[in-house]
């Protein structure tokens, strides 16, 4: 683990010891299966158990094939498992190419001690070591065996393979992808919690597969550039609408949770994941319709002051449900119509009515639904129901709630 305190006369005295680190790599593919351990390196706080917790022993040396221009190739490592008899393992290990010269050098060292300053934290492929390879010219950083990078697997392939959204016409985040991203937002938490800060989370080259199929963050802190976990943040929901197989713009629910993640209820540090995390978009069934519910709860206990403000939020960034009466919306679903004929409605606008109708629907409407489809009505039935009657409304009621008064001034125009 990278030591916070060392000055820049030990940083110097360590990257001496790099120097005598070299690796033969061929240019061409005739001598591509040549390789050669040189003895290795970066002993980051020069205590056993730094390498003892991720590989089992000291890291001696490495080995990897590269061709001129690749930019991330595959070898292993040589671990010495036990001082005392000397005896000598090999595990499989990704290294990424950096640059030449002393820019390099930065990168490598800015980038290697940001990795291990979140060592442990769940979505962080572990960094092993850092070193300046004579036979490239350039210098490289040894990461945990990696399956690939996201960037360098075909649209098309990942679409099929990764497919974010499910098929059967919902806004439901696949199970593996709402694992992932919030494996991330924990990670992203943590980095702000430890003053770290990776600096290009918009771009795919950021991301790594492990063989299980993980997404784990590389190049942390590659850009030289100060910025801070929000920043990251938002460039994480950049990456999650940008990218094709992916396509978060696409989901209905997306407004409100881009949303979420630029206000300024990110800034609060040891609270923002889980606002984040407990969005609908992550949570099962069960645990969306409580959050439904609690939304009502909510609304009901803010003054009607607060409640103008979120009415007025919720227009700005839906305007279109305006157009209907909450009758209008309902009337095309007859189970739906007799549990808005069992109840009042008198909302100082569509929005807070929607919120009481999906708390009646939830509490009071089961046995009508079930009626109406042959007896059978899940917890996901209900939250397809709300998603068909509603497209994207509780996303943006959930983040609404969550926003602070600056958040609701700013989107509303007001000093």
């Amino acid at each position: 683990m990278a030591d916070d305190g060392r000055n820049s006369d030990e940083l110097d005295k360590i990257m001496q010891q790099i120097q005598n680190l070299q690796v033969e790599s061929s240019s061409s593919a005739d001598d591509r299966r040549r390789r050669h351990e040189r003895s290795a390196i970066f002993h980051v706080n020069e205590k056993y158990r730094a390498y003892l917790d991720i590989f089992g022993g000291f890291i001696q040396g490495y080995e990897f094939d590269c061709e001129r221009g690749d930019a991330v190739a595959h070898g292993l490592v040589t671990v010495e498992c036990d001082p005392d008899t000397g005896e000598i393992s090999h595990r499989e290990a990704t290294f990424l190419v950096l640059r030449r010269g002393e820019s390099g050098r930065r990168d490598a060292v800015r980038m290697f001690e940001a990795t291990c300053r979140l060592r442990g934290s769940v979505a962080i492929a572990n960094a092993l070591l850092v070193a300046n390879c004579d036979g490239l010219k350039r210098w490289v950083i040894c990461y945990e065996k990696l399956a690939g990078i996201l960037s360098d697997y075909p649209d098309d392939h990942m679409l099929t393979t990764f497919g974010a959204f499910s098929s059967n016409g919902t806004d439901s985040l696949s199970p593996y992808w709402s694992n992932q991203i919030k494996m991330i937002i924990t990670t992203l938490s943590d980095m702000g919690i430890r003053n770290v800060s990776h600096g290009g989370m918009s771009n795919p080259e950021s991301y790594a597969l492990t063989e299980s199929l993980d997404i784990k963050l590389i190049n942390m802190g590659k850009n030289e550039n100060s910025r801070t976990y929000q920043h990251d943040l938002a460039d994480f929901g950049t990456f999650l609408c940008q990218t094709p197989y992916i396509g978060a713009s696409k989901c209905t629910s997306w407004t409100g949770f881009h949303f979420l993640i630029n206000s300024n209820a990110m800034s609060q540090r040891y609270l923002w994941a889980d606002i984040v995390k407990g969005h609908p978009l992550f949570l099962d069934p069960p645990s969306k319709l409580r959050c439904y519910v609690n939304l009502f709860e909510w609304s009901e206990l803010i003054q009607i002051s607060e409640k103008t403000a979120f009415c007025d939020a919720c227009y700005k960034l839906m305007p279109d449900l305006t157009q209907k009466t909450l009758w209008g919306w309902i009337s095309c679903c007859p189970a739906s119509v007799k549990i808005y004929l069992n109840q009042a409605y008198k909302g100082i606008s569509i929005y807070e009515d929607i919120i009481t109708f999906v708390k009646n629907m939830i509490l009071h409407g089961r046995q009508e639904l079930m009626n109406a489809n042959g007896g059978r009505w899940s917890d996901a039935h209900f939250c397809h129901k709300i998603e068909q009657l509603f497209p994207g409304f509780m996303s943006v009621a959930y983040a609404l709630s969550k926003a602070t008064r600056s958040d609701l001034n700013k989107l509303l125009g007001r000093a």
